[in-house]
């Protein structure tokens, strides 16, 4: 009796660790179409929540140099996250180096503005917070070197779904969209 139990233990055990393992390896390969369906659903979500703080330009009030330093930094790890999201789709062969460039270089402008987050804490003035964002925005800063990475890689993206038919928009920015 003991050794048909220990079977049946050994059984049950061995199925759940290979649930656990086909669980841990996540999602099959996307097709190209369900993993820029999954990546709009993502940038959709994002400009919906950052929408939802209002517009910054609100939040330049000297009287409220707080609300604006919180509004902005929100904002930043609103994106961050969504950055992840992205990071976590399992990219079809045909995106997957360009997905990976995009999730690295996002990666590195949200540890660099991180960076600018700090300096605006340190900032006592609106004219010192604005001066901080302006110097982050001049170019060579290594920001705006590794900003112009993301949106080169989010045009690739971009590029690979409009090759492919597919209609997406992945708001990628243009030289217009600074400081909207």
């Amino acid at each position: 009796m003991l050794g048909k139990s220990f079977l049946v233990l050994a059984i049950v055990l061995s199925l759940g660790l290979a649930a656990i393992v086909v669980g841990c390896e996540g999602d099959d390969e996307l097709t190209l179409e369900e993993y820029f369906d999954r990546f709009q659903k993502i940038s959709d979500e994002r400009t919906a929540e950052i929408d939802s703080l209002g517009s910054l330009d609100l939040f330049l009030d000297e009287d409220d140099l707080d609300g604006f330093r919180d509004a902005f930094k929100e904002a930043a790890e609103i994106s961050d996250k969504k950055i992840a999201e992205v990071a976590d789709l399992n990219a079809p062969s045909e995106a997957a180096h360009r997905h990976n460039e995009f999730v690295s270089a996002g990666q590195a402008m949200f540890d660099e503005l991180d960076k600018i987050i700090e300096a605006m804490e340190d900032a006592d003035t609106l004219e010192e917070v604005i001066d901080v964002m302006i110097e982050a925005g001049t170019k060579p800063s290594e920001f705006s070197v590794i900003e112009a990475r993301f949106d080169d890689a989010c045009w690739e993206l971009q590029g690979v779904a409009e090759d492919a038919g597919i209609d997406v928009d992945l708001e990628c920015s243009s030289d217009e969209d600074e400081f909207e």
